[in-house]
């Protein structure tokens, strides 16, 4: 009896070590994909940005771009039209500021946008960017 007492406490003990490590691992690709989901939009954002700003094309290339997107993507959310100005505005906030632009991208998309439309200065999203939970 002793000895099913003892290999049921070493097990329970495996056990939640193992648990632990998925836990750990689980976390941890869902930060990696974040990581380049927001990396992405960063550069669907530059990408919109160029086409608008620099060469011209017009506001109009957004929503056909959002179409076209969702059609040959139809597994993937967060191509809207509303979503690809989010990602223009995302990139125009920082594409200056070197210090900035990498702490996006360890947040995740909602948090960002809030943190995009719910502060004024670059201090204030600063300090957002800085406390926000990873």
């Amino acid at each position: 009896m002793t000895k099913d007492i003892i290999k049921s406490y070493e097990y329970r003990k495996f056990l939640g070590r193992l648990k632990e490590e998925i836990i750990a691992a689980r976390q941890k690709a869902y930060q990696t994909v974040n990581k380049q989901l927001v990396e992405l939009y960063l550069h669907i954002g530059n990408s919109i940005y160029e086409k608008i700003e620099v060469s011209k094309w017009g506001e109009g290339v957004v929503e056909r771009l959002s179409n076209d997107l969702q059609k040959e993507f139809p597994d993937m959310k967060g191509f809207s039209s509303r979503n690809l100005w989010e990602m223009k505005k995302l990139y125009e906030t920082y594409k200056n500021n070197q210090k900035l632009q990498p702490l996006v991208a360890e947040l995740s998309w909602s948090h960002n946008v809030v943190i995009l439309h719910q502060t004024q200065t670059m201090e204030e999203k600063e300090f957002y960017l800085i406390i926000e939970p990873k």
